[in-house]
């Protein structure tokens, strides 16, 4: 269970101090190595991300001090600045063993969208022949990376607010709700605080997801 060492009855004063001495100098150690490994963990965590810009620096600093939280990360940024990429360094840091698993809102409708994320169940709807696992439950253990979630339509955002907010959902025709153990990262290229006063994007989604 983690002892350092041990004595016989009676205690040496002499000999106890001195394996105290050491015992807090062998924690200080590990406590050194394990320091060490964490720094060059992060250092080569964004191997595939080549920037010497100042501002990137600050970026992965970022990176670095949300992988102790477990919430719901955002990303901005235009098209081809390398959303995805951060996504990615983020799982490869938080030391997750699940899968990296990608969902492209664009182009979903709330049919499609509920059916992709969520699964149905065998005769939930015409053609439903089989169960089917939707991409949560492939994220088991990982992280779940939802693209462009500005064009998520109103319907599908109330969808989504229970599982960010209670880490439940509901597979098409299912009656009891399954949880989700993933870290949601989600991405836009797109103002979501402009397109919450345009009434396009609810007010809670986007609290919840503006959150780091």
């Amino acid at each position: 269970y983690g002892a350092y060492d041990y004595f016989s009855k009676p205690i040496d004063q002499q000999k106890l101090e001195l394996a105290i001495k050491n015992a807090i100098r062998n924690y200080d150690l590990v406590k050194e190595i394990q320091n060490l490994k964490e720094n060059v963990k992060k250092e080569y965590s964004f191997d595939n991300i080549i920037s010497a810009d100042g501002k990137m620096q600050d970026v992965f600093r970022l990176v670095s001090r949300v992988l102790d939280n477990d919430i719901t990360v955002l990303i901005y940024g235009e098209s081809g600045t390398g959303k995805e990429l951060i996504a990615k360094a983020i799982h490869k840091l938080s030391g997750r063993k699940g899968k990296f698993v990608t969902i492209n809102i664009a182009g979903l409708d709330d049919q499609m969208f509920t059916d992709t994320l969520f699964g149905h169940k065998k005769g939930a709807f015409t053609n439903a022949d089989s169960d089917r696992a939707g991409l949560i439950e492939k994220a088991k253990g990982g992280t779940l990376f939802l693209d462009e979630i500005g064009d998520l339509g109103t319907i599908s955002q109330v969808k989504l607010l229970r599982l960010l907010q209670e880490h439940e959902y509901y597979p098409l025709g299912e009656d009891e709700p399954k949880y989700s153990d993933s870290l949601v990262v989600v991405a836009t290229n797109q103002d979501l605080y402009h397109l919450k006063t345009k009434k396009t994007f609810r007010n809670y989604i986007y609290y919840t997801l503006n959150v780091y």
